[in-house]
This record gives C-alpha cells, sequence and structure tokens, in this order.
C-alpha cells in the first residue's frame, strides 16, 4: 500500500467531519502525535483529547475501524512518508504521458455503456483520489448523470456493503489495494458490480468485475495526475455518448 491504513481513515475522517467536531479533534490529536502514542491506552488517549472514552469508541467506528484495539494496533506499526522530486514538472507530464499511452480505452468505454444504463451508480477513492472523484461527478452531473460519492471512508463501507446487484460502483486505487482497507468478504452475495482504475500488475480481487489499467510508477507525487487524467477520459467518453448535452470544443 502507498498509505498506510490509519493516515487514509484519519484524514478522510476529518475531511468529512466538521471542524469543529470531536471526531475532528481527536484525529487532529493523533495525526500529530502519532509516533507517541504506541501502546496508548483508551482512558489515557480520551484524557488527552478533552473527552470520554464513549467519544473515542465512537470515533474509531465513524472512521470505519472496528474499536479501540484496532486503532490501538494500527498505532503500533504506522509509519508516515512524504517524497519530494527537484523534477516535479517533468515527472508529473511524463506520468500523465505513461497514463495516456496505456489506459484501457476498451474497458473505460465498457464502463461508460455500463453508466449509461445503471440508475443507482457510486464513485469512490481514498485520499487525493476522493478529490479526483467529486471532479469526475462535476463532470457527470454537467452530463445529466448524477452518482452518489462521500469523503468519509465509514460511508464508503457502509455503501459497498449494502449495495446490491442494481448498482454500479467504480473505485480509484492507484495501487490497487482499495480492498487492503475493506474487508471485501462481507459485500453482500447480491453484490454490485464493480470497476476499479488501478496501476498494470495489481493482483485481481474477485470482488472487482472489470479493472482499468494503465502503467504507473505507483508513487506519491504523480498518481492524482494520473488518475485525474482517466476520470477526465471517463467523462469524455460518457459525453460521446450523449451529444446532446455536449459540444466539441476547438
Amino acid at each position: 500500500m502507498m498509505y498506510d491504513k490509519l493516515p487514509v481513515v484519519l484524514l478522510m475522517g476529518m475531511a468529512s467531519a466538521r471542524q469543529d467536531s470531536i471526531n475532528c479533534q481527536i484525529a487532529s490529536y493523533v495525526l500529530a502525535h502519532m509516533d507517541d502514542l504506541s501502546g496508548i491506552g483508551i482512558v489515557e488517549l480520551a484524557k488527552r483529547c478533552h473527552s470520554g472514552t464513549s467519544s473515542i469508541s465512537r470515533f474509531c467506528k465513524e472512521i470505519g475501524l472496528q474499536d479501540f484495539a484496532e486503532l490501538k494496533e494500527l498505532l503500533a506499526g504506522n509509519s508516515l512518508r512524504f517524497q519530494r522530486t527537484d523534477h516535479y514538472a517533468d515527472h508529473v507530464i511524463e506520468s500523465i504521458g505513461h497514463a495516456a499511452d496505456s489506459v484501457s480505452l476498451q474497458a473505460v468505454r465498457s464502463f461508460c455503456h455500463d453508466l449509461d444504463r445503471f440508475t443507482k451508480v457510486a464513485i469512490f477513492g481514498i485520499l487525493k483520489g476522493a478529490g479526483i472523484v467529486f471532479n469526475l461527478k462535476t463532470d457527470l452531473l454537467m452530463l445529466s448523470k448524477p452518482v452518489f460519492t462521500t469523503m468519509s471512508f465509514h460511508e464508503q463501507l457502509e455503501y459497498l456493503h449494502k449495495a446490491g446487484k442494481d448498482t454500479l460502483i467504480l473505485l480509484f486505487s492507484h495501487t490497487g489495494s482499495y480492498f487492503e482497507y475493506v474487508e471485501a468478504r462481507t459485500l453482500s452475495k447480491n453484490r454490485p458490480k464493480i470497476y476499479m482504475v488501478a496501476p498494470a500488475g495489481t493482483v485481481p480481487d474477485p470482488a472487482v468485475d472489470t479493472y482499468i489499467y494503465f502503467e504507473s510508477v505507483r508513487d506519491q507525487i504523480s498518481h492524482p495526475y494520473q488518475m485525474q487524467y482517466i476520470a477526465g477520459l471517463i467523462a469524455q467518453e460518457y459525453a460521446a455518448l450523449h451529444p446532446a448535452v455536449s459540444r466539441i470544443w476547438k
């Protein structure tokens, strides 16, 4: 995985919560003091966050964890990493070129045809992928196609677990590891149709029906730009199916 599970659930929990909420307060504290919290108990964490143990327990469930024991386990093995380069622009431009040259256009068009015929559609991503999802949602709304999405990881999990075969889901996962954060085996037996945007070489997950593959070096720097290109390509291909609500820009 490019990102450990703990930063994922904490950052997405903060993004979907009110700034003055207890959940945001707890997530902010844990992120800021992550290196000092290994082995901490629930009573001590509640004291440091100026909240109660019940608030800590509720926080864990609402960000998508099983309980405080899982939070404690993740704190024991977590690490944060950030990548930098002296050739940022060149790196990004090159990565977009790789995505453009390698993306499976057949899979993109297959998704667009399914997008056209399904009424219930959800599109999800994690961290930077979640922002790209909202860009795609905006493009599709301009093409008169509403879709559901959410920044809350907990709400993504709930939706995945409740969705049935009448639902289409698109996942953006730059490492193909989305289901390492999700217990895919708990999906409904009457499960939704799932597409995943993922790098070539991703080990197929049985929960995914179709992959939209592209070439990637799987780094933090380039992955949002590659996924944004593919999100834009999906909007372009969907627009081609509906010329009455789109126009060619010259």
